[in-house]
């Protein structure tokens, strides 16, 4: 979808440990992650990203993906250091 809307280069990984090991090596400008992801969720990922990103001056913008909407999950994802969080399902036309 990312591609389809002008994303020219996106990376999918499917655990937060791997989108960890992909941050660390390559400079994302933008970071959607789910925040169920297997090994680490999407807030721990977050975290983590913000704060290493922050000591090397290069921090991409985190955005959470959810499939179910409530407003604990958003402060969850903003008090992680998440933009905001999106939900699912979503359009082209929505990510844009």
């Amino acid at each position: 979808m990312l591609e389809r809307i002008g994303f020219e280069f996106t990376t999918t990984v499917k655990s937060g440990y791997q989108a960890l090991i992909e941050a660390d090596k390559s400079h994302h400008h933008l970071v959607i992650n789910d925040i169920q992801m297997p090994k680490m969720d999407g807030f721990e990922l977050s975290r983590v990203i913000n704060s290493k990103m922050h000591m090397s001056g290069s921090k991409p913008v985190v955005m959470g993906l959810a499939a179910e909407t409530s407003e604990t999950l958003h402060e969850q994802a903003l008090e992680s250091g998440m933009l905001t969080l999106l939900f699912k399902p979503m359009t082209a036309i929505q990510m844009k």
